[in-house]
């Protein structure tokens, strides 16, 4: 699998709010998302209380590399937009999640989509 591949397969999952910010803008947070992944983190969360803790922390990540990305500081995003954008980063995290676990191979994809990425 490849990040085209699974930014398909994340858009396919994302609810109906995936067409009012479009998918450049999914597809960003999808690749955002991989390279913020704290797979070590997750591996080491051992109920979902933990597991969502960690997501948080990714959330907060994604949502300022999309800041730095688009070049506007969080009050320049409207209210309206700024709480989509955090809904459809949060539903991204969380198939991104459900995917990892699914199996050991996705997690290795992940991770070398990551270094591929942040080399």
């Amino acid at each position: 699998m490849n990040l085209e591949q699974l930014q398909a397969h994340v858009w396919r999952r994302l609810p109906l709010g995936k067409f009012m910010v479009g998918r450049q803008t999914a597809d960003d947070l999808v690749q955002l998302t991989v390279e913020n992944w704290e797979a070590e983190y997750l591996n080491h969360a051992r109920d979902d209380a933990a597991r969502q803790a960690v997501c948080g922390s990714i959330l907060a990540s994604v949502k300022r590399g999309h800041q730095l990305a688009r070049g506007q500081e969080p009050q320049e995003y409207g209210f309206v937009w700024a709480f989509l954008l955090q809904m459809l980063a949060w539903s991204v995290i969380q198939i991104l999640l459900k995917w990892w676990q699914e199996r050991a191979s996705n997690r290795v994809w992940l991770v070398t989509m990551q270094a591929e990425l942040t080399r």
